[in-house]
């Protein structure tokens, strides 16, 4: 049996500018936690790739 959740967003001052505008103060719950979930992982692969820098490197 699957188990409803709730997630509760209640300040992002502290995100960056992208956050802020993917993410909102309030309360998630159904379908959302999922999305809410999905939109974190996405940002979190974005910069983990943003942080490699292969723009001055080349391979041989």
């Amino acid at each position: 049996m699957e188990k409803d959740y709730k997630i509760k967003v209640t300040d992002v001052s502290e995100l960056n500018e992208q956050y802020k505008e993917a993410i909102q103060e309030g309360t998630y719950e159904g379908e959302d936690v999922n999305k809410f979930f999905n939109t974190i992982k996405t940002f979190d692969i974005a910069e983990s790739l943003l942080k490699k820098d292969f723009s001055n490197q080349y391979i041989k």
